[in-house]
Formats: C-alpha cells, structure tokens, sequence
C-alpha cells in the first residue's frame, strides 16, 4: 500500500509541474508569455510544504501517519486558513493510512475550489489534481460495490433456485417413499 501512496505523491508533484504550464485551450500550444514572468517563490515554497507533508505520511508507519495527521486536522480547524485547509484536504486525499477519507477530501477541495481566485497557481493545481483522482477513486469504489452486490444478487438468485431444487427433490422423494410403502402393503396382503 505505501508503494502506491509514494507513487500517488510523485504523480502529484508531476501533476503539479504540468499544471502550471499555460496551454492555449483551443489549439493545445503553448502561449508566448506577454512579459517574462518571474516564477513566485512562495509558489514554490508552499507547493514543497505539501509534497513534503504527503510525502511523509506516506513514508510514516501508521502511528506516524495518524499523529500527523491529527495534527493537521487540529490546524485546520483552529487556524483555518487557506493553507491549512488545504493541507487537510490533501491529507484526507492521499490514499494508504487510516485518516485516508476521500469522500470528505471531496468535499473541502469541492469547497477550496469553488473560489479559485483565492488560490495561487500551485495550490489550484495541487487541489485540482487531487480533486480528480479522489472523484476517479469514489467512482470506482462505487463501482465496486455495484459489481459486489451484483455477484451477491446473483449468489442469492442461485441459493434460491439450489433451495427450490432441494424442496422439488424432498418431496419427489417422500412421494416415492409413500408408493414404495404401498407396494409393499399390496405385497403383504398379497402373500397372506
């Protein structure tokens, strides 16, 4: 499980490097810069304070996992600020440790991103990326439990047709067993 947490970190650091490319919407080529804009340290910085939080719950043995996360679900909710909000939903996002909870990560990026001025381009793409995985991970577990449910339905469709068959056959046989005993007063009264 942690294999895939570590690869769900790398992909969203490279998620983040693609991310903030600036791609033309209609023809997918890159727009020229109007002026050389100078990347944003704080940028930078914040994007790496996230990778870094990730990075070690996924490298954290579960004790660990669970007291950062604590940790950072206290921050979020006495000092909710931008950041530590999102830092909780991230935390909520990534799969592989016990406060993994992809519904609720759902909704605190649902609601970060519902004001996306208020994001910086780091954090847009952060929370972006991670929005669609956890939608990508809530559809297919649905899907999951549809196709569970469906093979029980099916199990108890067959259980009942096995029971049907069980109750058919019982009372072929206690048929047979009131003919065989017939017979057998037929022949008694026969040979006296």
């Amino acid at each position: 499980m942690r294999s895939h947490t570590r690869g769900a970190v790398a992909f969203l650091g490279l998620a983040l490097l693609a991310g903030c490319a600036v791609v033309d919407d209609l023809g997918g080529r890159r727009k020229q810069p109007e002026a050389a804009a100078q990347p944003d340290p704080r940028d930078a910085a914040m994007a790496a304070s996230h990778l870094q939080t990730l990075e070690s719950i996924a490298r954290g043995t579960p004790a660990e996992q669970a007291e950062l996360a604590a940790e950072i679900d206290r921050q979020a909710a006495t000092d909710p600020t931008l950041f530590n909000r999102l830092r909780h939903a991230l935390v909520l996002a990534l799969p592989g440790h016990a406060g993994s909870d992809p519904v609720r990560a759902r909704d605190a990026l649902g609601v970060i991103l519902a004001t996306p001025e208020m994001l910086r381009p780091a954090e847009l793409a952060i929370a972006f990326v991670m929005l669609h995985d956890v939608n990508a991970r809530i559809a297919l577990a649905g899907e999951n439990l549809r196709a569970a449910a469906d093979t029980e339905r099916g199990e108890s469709v067959r259980i009942e047709a096995l029971n049907r068959r069980i109750q058919a056959q019982n009372a072929e046989n206690a048929r047979l067993r009131q003919d065989l005993a017939e017979a057998l007063k037929k022949l008694e009264a026969v040979a006296t």
